[in-house]
């Protein structure tokens, strides 16, 4: 059966909430094996800096995007341009990483309700195992040293 991953973490909450009631939830997804452990401290810290009630692993999105329109393509907010704002930067949430107020459950709001912040981590930490393929790129990652990641 499935169930929305929401409605896991407040079971696991309340199951917990006789011995344990944490301020910050964190989740790290298996899935993301370079995920480095900087980045939970950083989510931590945009949380309670930023009053936010969410936080996100992202990454930029450098490519120029389009939306159909009936008649054509039309760039995503104004990424024709040749000089973009950081206002209008584009982010991907690439998973692995949220951190969250477990307040947030027992509101029940949705996504677009919350206060969200995000957390920029870096290619490798972001690489996700989704395929036989990306599974393939982790084990060769794996295997590298520091300074064959660099060159």
């Amino acid at each position: 059966m499935n169930s929305r991953l929401e409605d896991t973490y407040a079971f696991i909450l309340k199951q917990l909430a006789a011995e344990f009631s944490p301020d910050i939830v964190v989740k790290m997804d298996v899935d993301y094996p370079f995920l480095e452990s900087r980045y939970l401290d950083d989510a931590v810290n945009t949380l309670l800096l930023f009053e936010a009630q969410v936080v996100v692993s992202v990454r930029p999105e450098t490519s120029v995007l389009y939306q159909h329109h009936g008649d054509g393509l039309v760039p995503v907010v104004n990424q024709d341009k040749f000089l973009r704002l950081e206002r209008e930067a584009l982010f991907k949430v690439v998973g692995g990483l949220a951190a969250f107020l477990p307040s947030v459950l027992a509101q029940g709001l949705s996504a677009r309700e919350l206060r969200r912040g995000h957390v920029v981590i870096d290619q490798r930490s972001a690489h996700g195992l989704r395929s036989r393929y990306e599974y393939q790129v982790a084990n060769m990652l794996a295997g590298m040293t520091p300074h064959e990641l660099e060159a």
